[in-house]
């Protein structure tokens, strides 16, 4: 995947960088997806890796407004919110992929979102 579009938002947890970017999708669709990028910074920014939803489209259907990483239960997640009024749960696999939960209801622009420091 090409790292050509406008970036959105971006969140250091490390070892990992996420980069959410706002760009046309080669041969999927004729409008701009939101695409959230995970770096692992041990191994530098030369490779990345799209976080993709169950059904294999990426991150967002719109621009992604913000990222944010928290933990549930001491396990690292990250947290989106787009323009297209979804939220997402984002928490690292077993085998080291990146699964998602989308939480529901919201029917406008999704433009911030924050952790409680305390879980």
């Amino acid at each position: 995947l090409p790292m050509n579009g406008i970036i959105t938002a971006m969140c250091l947890s490390e070892p990992m960088l996420f980069v959410a970017i706002h760009a046309a999708v080669p041969n999927k669709t004729k409008h701009p997806a939101g695409i959230i990028m995970a770096y692992d910074l041990t191994s530098g920014l030369q490779t990345s890796t799209p976080l993709l939803t169950q059904s294999g489209t990426y991150s967002h259907k719109g621009a992604v407004t913000q990222l944010a990483m928290g933990s549930v239960q001491g396990a690292p997640v990250l947290a989106s919110s787009s323009t297209d009024g979804a939220l997402h749960v984002w928490a690292k696999g077993a085998q080291g992929g990146w699964t998602h939960t989308p939480l529901e209801g919201h029917t406008m622009s999704i433009r911030g979102l924050a952790w409680m420091p305390n879980g």
